[in-house]
């Protein structure tokens, strides 16, 4: 199983195995990405066009950028819903440590599916607890779902 966060730009197409968070109304896909260490979301310049362009990056707290790294993966992708004070599985996908010193992981919110950071209770815990989702355009949230990435094995 292969998973790495790819570094894109602006204007550039989408990587392969890019995972996909969610399609908005208008047709433009948003994929999981992140721009210093915080995840968060990079949509597609353009609807319901042949070529998946990137366009832009946005993360919580930190805005928009021209460049940021996408997830991919060759593995099963599974989003679980978590709640405050829930475990963090080991097959969530961690991200780093984010601009305010929290270890974050990679979720996005029940209500549309965008893509955001989920920090920990305790970041110096062995078993980190979910506290809260931040998203770029919908804010904090204390349910969620996260994202995890299993070997294709686990299902055969």
């Amino acid at each position: 199983m292969k998973t790495e966060w790819i570094v894109r730009q602006k204007g550039e197409d989408m990587p392969a195995g890019a995972i996909c968070a969610e399609t908005r109304v208008d047709g433009r896909r948003v994929h999981v990405a992140r721009f210093r260490d915080t995840p968060g979301l990079v949509v597609c310049g353009r609807a319901y066009s042949q070529r998946n362009q990137i366009h832009e990056f946005w993360v919580h707290g930190a805005g928009s950028s021209g460049a940021g790294e996408v997830l991919v993966t060759n593995g099963l992708v599974k989003w679980v819903p978590v709640g405050r004070g829930d475990p963090i599985p080991s097959t969530a996908v961690y991200s780093g440590i984010d601009s305010s010193g929290d270890k974050v992981w990679v979720g996005r919110s029940k209500v549309h599916g965008e893509p955001g950071k989920i920090n920990c209770h305790d970041n110096d815990s062995k078993t980190p607890e979910m506290w809260n989702l931040w998203c770029h355009s919908e804010g904090q949230s204390s349910d969620a779902e996260l994202l995890t990435i299993l070997r294709w094995e686990y299902y055969m």
